[in-house]
């Protein structure tokens, strides 16, 4: 049976972040995802990222 490791240290990590393209696209995606949770609306998600003065 093999050792118990914590989960950094397994290299899922590693894995996980060359398997998406590289370290923007993984945080991209898992930005994508937690909107995706918590069920915001593409115009609720715009509202986040931009400040009050540029939104129309």
């Amino acid at each position: 049976m093999s050792e118990v490791r914590r989960w950094r240290e397994s290299g899922h990590l590693e894995r996980a972040v060359e398997t998406a393209g590289g370290p923007e696209a993984f945080e991209a995606r898992i930005g994508q995802m937690l909107n995706e949770a918590r069920g915001l609306a593409p115009d609720e998600m715009r509202k986040q990222r931009l400040p009050p003065e540029q939104i129309v």
